[in-house]
Formats: structure tokens, sequence, C-alpha cells
């Protein structure tokens, strides 16, 4: 019997309201500037198609795995706000040769799905959720997104930065330096936000999609062949 190959996972995320923004312009600025940070601080190889924008609004994305991908599209929402993001996560297939230098020209059920999980964030007014999950976990991860993403979106001050930031692994005293708080300051947002289950449940999002994407157990990036 033929092994099914690994599946891949696409992002495609864009900016909500961006014809109503009042300086359309200085808002793509900063979003491609994010973008190009993002790719900059990957190492060669975390990355099959690098973070590009696309439609002037938008971006895609394909990474070789999940883990680390929402310390990277938190960092994109912390470096807009408050200028909104919505992303669309999805796993599947693609179908033509993968562009290692932009996100663009390719195409399959993975691109098709990402481009439906933007639809339906449209639809409900929401922020984050995975495509091609099934069952149970499709239900458990895309309600725990919205909780979580509904949690930060909006958010003022420093709660989305400090979630990148312990996403990262930062101790707080790092984090407080950079955000110019208190560590006091800080450990009171993140108790009364519930931010360690806010991150320890996307970091479980991520173990989850690299098991779909058999990364986990490789320890690295998969082998696509």
């Amino acid at each position: 019997m033929p092994v099914a190959p690994l599946p891949y996972l696409v992002v495609i995320a864009d900016v909500i309201a961006s014809r109503e923004l009042p300086d359309r312009a200085a808002a793509q600025r900063r979003l491609r500037a994010s973008l190009d940070s993002r790719n900059a601080a990957r190492a060669p190889g975390e990355l099959l198609s690098p973070y590009t924008l696309t439609l002037g609004d938008e971006f895609q994305v394909v990474p070789a795995r999940a883990a680390g991908l929402f310390g990277d599209l938190l960092q994109v929402a912390a470096d807009l706000a408050p200028v909104a993001l919505r992303f669309a996560l999805a796993l599947g297939d693609i179908d033509t040769a993968i562009n290692p230098q932009q996100a663009i020209g390719m195409d399959g059920s993975a691109f098709h799905r990402a481009r439906d999980g933007i639809t339906r964030l449209k639809d409900a007014a929401a922020h984050c959720r995975v495509e091609g999950l099934s069952g149970v976990h499709a239900a458990l991860v895309n309600e725990g997104l919205a909780l979580a993403f509904g949690r930060l979106a909006g958010a003022r001050g420093s709660r989305l930065p400090l979630t990148v930031g312990l996403l990262a692994d930062r101790p707080i005293a790092d984090i407080a330096a950079r955000l110019d708080r208190t560590e006091q300051t800080l450990y009171k947002t993140a108790r009364a936000a519930d931010l360690y289950a806010l991150v320890g449940f996307l970091r479980a999002v991520e173990a989850l999609l690299d098991e779909q994407l058999g990364a986990a157990s490789a320890g690295g990036a998969p082998d696509y062949g």
C-alpha cells in the first residue's frame, strides 16, 4: 500500500479593514519591514517559502514546521498594532514546485484551505483558525484559537509583546527591559490575562501541527524529498 505524502503547512494573513486605514501606505511599509525581519530571524531551512507580501495588505508563508510560528505571527501583529490582522493556517498538499524565493506562484489544497480560512474569519469577525484538521482536533484547536486571539485582539499596552516574549522563552526581566516596564507590572499583566495558559495552548497547537507534518518525531524540518 502506498504511503500518503506528508502535508504542507501554509499561512495566509491579511490586514483587517485595510481600506479604512487613515494611512494605508504606512501600514503596508510597516508590514513589509516586519516580514523582512521575520525572514532574517529564521535559520536556513526553517521556511520552505519565506514571508512574502502578496497583495499589499496580505502575506503568505510556507514554514517547514509549526514550532515558533505563533511567535512569528504575533510579532508581526505587535509590529502593526493597533492595526489588526487575521491569520489562516492550513494543512494540505502543494501541487506545484515550492518557490524558495517568494511565497507566490504556488497552488494546491493547502493554499485553497488557507484562502477558505480567511473567508471564514471574515464572516466570523475572528482572528485565527486552522484548516485541514478533522474531528475533535479541529473543534478544540479553532475554539481555542478564537479564545486566545480574542484575548489578544485589540489589547493595549504590553499584553501582545509580552506574549511574544513568553513564547520565545525570554525571562521576564529581559522582556521588561525591552518594553521599558517593571517586572511586577508584567507579572501582573500575565496573570490577569492568563497569558501563561495562552502560551501553553499555542505551543500545544504547534506540536499538534508538527505531528501532522511528521516533523515532531524527526526533531527538525520535515524532509519533503
